[in-house]
């Protein structure tokens, strides 16, 4: 994801978005959902200031992205509602409503700003998921909210039905899920360094396509059994497994353990720490998904893995488990043999992208909106600057968090050069053992040599018993050294293919040190700049109160001013109603002198054409002109 910038004072015009979500929640739905609302809004409105906020618990940060800056949205009262309309032009609400934990509805996400302050700064709802029936007090509470918000939008029928159960009579669109959307929010140069990066950690396969399994606590007692039916369908194939957990803390794992037990074939687990690309690096290369998370379903076929619901494979308690595996086997065996599928639909790309445009729009309306509003007040730059101090506050939380996951990583990378240097402690042992070998069968070859020679000179002596047993010592060192070559053989192959191992994982290992090296050096100047702005920010503060200071003082004696400046607006009115009246006069003056020389005219046409000669030329034109110039008409030429 793009990296967020806090919202700047002195550049008005830029969009200011909130992300609202339960990205405190750890979910991995709920997390990929933000990283692709800000990809669209950002493709849309490039120079947007956009900000992820959540219903944080005091202390407690997004740990699945290594310390991405989330803010918290902080208790829903009518000074905090009034700071976050000043500071932002619009607030989009993604993801779910309810939390993963307690299901319970969160303020922000349902009441949003209230009526009044979100003709200012509007709230939308962005293909929000309602996975559960509403009692009462909630629907009246979505239902009072959902009256005067103008863009709702929900990303399945089941979530619209829910709102209708409980009478919200708002207009509400259903859009295709956001998630088939993550290809474009996660490029195939990204899953591929994190792939690496999995491979390199032993967590997932490093060349067959894995069947990734996930699961929840509901299935929980009937993990083993359908351990053993999975087992059972993959031992011919030999398909290396990979176990996920995509909501931490919420009993995946229990299903998780219960499946591993009888499992054949590789098996490969991602740590419950493991970050949304990483998690998406692992769908999007897998061979097959079998799961409880629907989803993750749709994250699958948007990169075309096919997948199958874990409900339609665990059978209810009552039947038998000999009918059970009946059905599993060759179901998953069919998965297996699915090839990929081509990704999302164009129709539903088409409608997403109307979706977003749509809320891009209203980003854009509202900026026009604000800037028709005469542009900022003191008010709203403090409200702002309040704003700018709570997501400083979590950019240097989010900084901290990634420090010690670079530090937790290159622990474990150092326990793997420490493994490395075991290893080559291992092959130098072997080689010495080698040398040890190939000294003993020079020396049983020295000894053969010598017992042919004393063989011979026996045979020559005719001591043919001597020679008997010269000869069975030679079969056996002939033996022996046969034994002793295929050893070194061996042991020779041992030591290339363990030398090629430690050369190929030191290089890894050499690569991935510089990579982190250098996302270290990257959060070093991240947090240089954060620190910069604050100084920035802290000194605009200064400045901005100062003004204040200053307007305050100049607004007594601008008082004095509009009250010189509405007097002189009534003398002006007054002198404008008396010159208006004597242009109106002039006018009538104007017009009968006109007519006055018209007749004038008409009278030297008629003399000037009974004697013409009588009249000089020059004469008549400068009678003309006189005429002429008494009717404010231009004079012509002579």
């Amino acid at each position: 994801m793009n990296p967020q910038q806090p919202p700047i004072l002195a550049d008005p015009i830029r969009p200011r978005i909130g992300i609202w979500g339960r990205f405190d929640a750890f979910r991995f739905e709920d997390l990929v959902s933000a990283w692709i609302l800000e990809h669209e809004l950002r493709r849309r409105l490039p120079e947007a200031h956009i900000q992820m906020y959540a219903p944080l618990e005091r202390g407690r940060a997004p740990a699945r992205d290594g310390g991405f800056a989330v803010a918290d949205l902080g208790d829903w009262t009518p000074g905090r509602t009034k700071d976050l309309a000043q500071a932002l032009d619009c607030a989009v609400v993604a993801g779910d409503l309810f939390s993963g934990g307690d299901g319970s509805l969160a303020s922000f996400l349902v009441e949003g700003l209230g009526p009044e302050l979100e003709k200012g700064c509007p709230v939308a709802w962005s293909a929000v998921g309602v996975e559960f029936e509403l009692d009462p007090e909630e629907g009246a509470r979505i239902r009072k909210a959902l009256a005067f918000r103008t863009d709702v939008s929900v990303r399945d029928e089941a979530s619209r039905e829910r709102l209708r159960r409980v009478g919200v009579e708002a207009e509400v669109t259903v859009v295709p899920d956001p998630l088939l959307l993550l290809p474009r929010a996660f490029p195939p140069d990204l899953l591929a360094r994190r792939l690496a990066y999995l491979r390199h950690m032993e967590w997932y396969p490093r060349s067959a396509a894995p069947l990734v399994v996930q699961g929840t606590r509901t299935f929980a007692d009937r993990g083993e059994s359908f351990g053993k039916v999975l087992a059972t369908a993959l031992e011919r194939l030999q398909v290396p497994v990979v176990l996920l957990e995509l909501d931490a803390g919420s009993g995946e794992a229990e299903f998780l353990d219960a499946v591993s037990q009888d499992l054949s074939s590789p098996t490969f687990r991602l740590p419950p720490e493991a970050s949304s690309s990483d998690l998406v690096a692992a769908l999007s290369h897998a061979r097959a998904f079998v799961g409880a998370s629907r989803r993750a379903a749709v994250a699958c076929g948007a990169f075309g893995v096919p997948s199958l619901q874990l409900e339609t494979l665990i059978p209810a308690r009552a039947r038998r488990r000999r009918d059970a595996a009946a059905d599993v086997v060759p179901a998953v065996r069919r998965l297996l043999e699915t090839p990929r599928g081509e990704g999302i639909d164009p129709a539903e790309e088409s409608k997403l992208g109307a979706h977003f445009d749509r809320l891009a729009g209203i980003a854009a309306s509202a900026v026009a909106d604000r800037l028709r509003r005469r542009g900022d007040g003191t008010e709203t730059l403090l409200a702002r600057l309040r704003e700018n101090e709570r997501l400083l506050e979590s950019w240097r939380e989010a900084y901290s968090a990634r420090a010690q996951q670079v530090v937790g990583e290159r622990l474990v990378f150092a326990a793997l050069l420490e493994k490395d240097r075991a290893e080559t402690e291992r092959l130098a042992r072997l080689e010495a053992e080698h040398t040890s070998a190939a000294a003993e069968v020079l020396a049983e070859r020295a000894l053969r040599e010598g017992a042919e020679r004393e063989g011979a000179e026996r045979e020559l002596s005719g001591e043919r018993e001597s020679s008997a047993r010269a000869t069975a010592e030679a079969r056996e060192l002939a033996e022996s050294k046969d034994r002793a070559e295929r050893e070194i053989g061996n042991l020779r192959r041992l030591l290339e293919a363990a030398a090629e191992q430690a050369s190929r994982r030191e290089h890894r290992v050499s690569e991935d040190l510089l990579d982190l090296r250098a996302e270290l050096d990257r959060s070093r100047d991240r947090l240089e700049k954060a620190r910069s702005d604050h100084s920035d920010l802290r000194l605009s503060h200064t400045l901005l109160f100062t003004e204040i200071a200053e307007l305050r003082a100049d607004a007594g004696h601008s008082t004095d001013r509009v009250r010189e400046i509405e007097a002189a607006l009534a003398d002006s009115e007054r002198e404008k109603e008396r010159a208006v009246a004597e242009l109106s006069r002039l006018e009538a003056e104007r017009a009968r002198a006109r007519q006055e020389i018209e007749e004038l005219e008409a009278e030297l046409d008629r003399l000037s054409a009974r004697s013409p000669q009588q009249i000089p030329t020059s004469l008549k034109i400068r009678v003309r002109q006189m005429l002429a110039s008494a009717a404010g008409e231009p004079r012509e030429q002579t």
